[in-house]
């Protein structure tokens, strides 16, 4: 079977949760959303990306695991150590665990997980999110006899780990679509892990990265379908957002931009140049199943998920935040000036221009 997942093909949309961002676009209590300019000043009146004598080019960015699409953020990662930046990328399989090293200042950026970031933010972590890694690659694949929601009751899911973006997605779907359906949870890390588990035959349906589903799709046949793709049921939803420490982003702000503009500078390779995001997959991630490569770049690529103006905005963030709060992850009131600071990547933006 073809392991294309065509534009329009999810089957349900998670809706009712989101009623009052997508009309008011505010949940009670929040905050004014921060200004483009951000509430942290530049360095000066022309911030720039190249680092001062007293700025730190040493930091570590952490990753819950290693998979299709964090080439790109690799490909940065090293194109600033080409300039003399030392980075580590350390893995943190609990969500819960990078957040909280990011807080402390164990690392200074963390890559991945924004229901774990939002729900540190909310309990005081000094933590803003920034950018985007990628953008909603999630999918519900599920065994070929789950067709509907409600065929999920009593059969075995699998999240990454609890209170991860892909458990509350999971669950926000069931109580939208057949309340009171009870699957089986169990954590597998990893999506590449539980998508080996469904084809293995152990394992009834998972959350899912686009790469993985496609996976399935073409080593599984009619096995398999994907019961729901998120990027098209929410597209302003921002689950793999790229957050920084507050204190040292602020002592490092020419630092903190470089690494923004090197994302930039990938992204939009990625989306101008063919053939630039499989070589770097190939480079970066070795494990990657070649004879399904070139469909999961095509799709990565046709739903823009490596956004070329970093992809998060004031009104996609408030999107997200309201998300999570009416999915029970995090109280109602938490602002986007609280949960984001934009001005790093505005100001990255205004240097080198939109598109």
């Amino acid at each position: 079977m073809n392991g294309r997942i065509a534009r329009g093909a999810a089957l349900t949309v998670v809706g009712a949760l989101l009623v009052s961002a997508c009309t008011s676009g505010a949940s009670p209590g929040a905050t004014s959303p921060v200004p483009a300019s951000g509430s942290i000043q530049p360095a000066s009146d022309s911030p720039t990306t190249e680092p001062t004598p007293s700025e730190e080019m040493s930091f570590a960015v952490a990753f819950t695991g290693l998979g299709f699409s964090d080439a790109p953020m690799f490909a940065a990662i090293d194109a600033l150590r080409s300039q003399g930046y030392t980075i580590d990328t350390p893995e943190v399989a609990d969500p819960n665990l990078m957040i909280a090293g990011t807080a402390e200042g164990q690392f200074q950026f963390s890559s991945g997980d924004t229901a774990a970031l939002l729900r540190a933010i909310n309990q005081g972590a000094k933590l803003k999110i920034i950018g985007e890694r990628v953008g909603d690659e999630w999918t519900l694949g599920t065994v070929a006899d789950i067709s509907r929601c409600e065929e999920m009751e009593g059969r075995t899911v699998a999240y990454h780990a609890v209170g991860s973006f892909n458990e509350v997605i999971v669950r926000a779907y069931i109580r939208e679509n057949c309340p009171g359906t009870m699957p089986q949870e169990v954590i597998i890390e990893g999506s590449e892990n539980r998508a080996a588990a469904m084809l293995a035959d152990r394992l009834d349906s998972s959350p899912l990265e686009l790469s993985d589903a496609v996976n399935i799709l073409d080593k599984g046949g009619d096995k398999f379908r994907i019961l729901t793709s998120f990027n098209e049921t929410l597209p302003n939803l921002r689950p793999a957002t790229l957050a920084g420490n507050v204190d040292f982003m602020e002592q490092n702000p020419n630092t903190t931009r470089a690494l923004l503009k090197a994302m930039l500078d990938v992204n939009r390779r990625i989306n101008e140049e063919e053939g630039y995001l499989k070589e770097i997959a190939l480079e970066y991630v070795p494990s990657l199943d070649e004879a399904i490569l070139d469909e999961v770049v095509e799709q990565y690529v046709e739903f823009n998920l490596f956004d070329s103006n970093g992809g998060v905005t004031e009104s996609n963030i408030n999107y997200t935040v309201q998300f999570f709060a009416q999915a029970g992850s995090i109280p109602l009131g938490l602002g986007v000036d609280q949960a984001a600071d934009l001005s790093y990547l505005n100001e990255v933006l205004d240097e080198i221009g939109r598109r």
